[in-house]
């Protein structure tokens, strides 16, 4: 079983505006340290671009929103102003599963469908 889920720094075009595209750089480095961090073997964590991630775990959906909320709380609670930014980070995510016989693409539109309910329902939030 194997879940996909795709995470994306909330407002991080204002954190790079506000604090400097170095600031904005540290904390996407930060990131993506973190989402390391959560992965197991066998389990694969990208940069898609920008401030947008990806994790393939393998796991259900039940296990990927566990390890999608442990790493939002990490991100949520982490003290930024190291990095010059006195403010938090936060992250939409979003998970689907993947099932028999379904194609990258389709696996990709439903966990990007997921991501924008959780910002539409206000960001710094899981969907599965």
């Amino acid at each position: 079983s194997y879940a996909l889920v795709l995470i994306d720094v909330d407002h991080f075009k204002a954190i790079n505006d506000t604090f400097s595209h170095q600031t904005g750089d540290r904390i996407l480095r930060e990131v993506a340290a973190t989402l390391r961090a959560h992965c197991r073997a066998g389990d694969i964590a990208v940069r898609l671009g920008g401030d947008e991630f990806a994790l393939f775990l393998r796991t259900d959906p039940a296990g990927a929103a566990q390890v999608a909320e442990r790493i939002r709380e990490v991100l949520a609670a982490h003290d930024w102003k190291e990095f010059g930014a006195d403010q938090r980070v936060t992250l939409s995510i979003g998970v689907a599963q993947c099932a028999r016989g379904m194609d990258g693409a389709t696996l990709y539109d439903r966990a990007d469908q997921q991501l924008y309910n959780a910002k539409r329902r206000g960001r710094d939030q899981v969907s599965v």
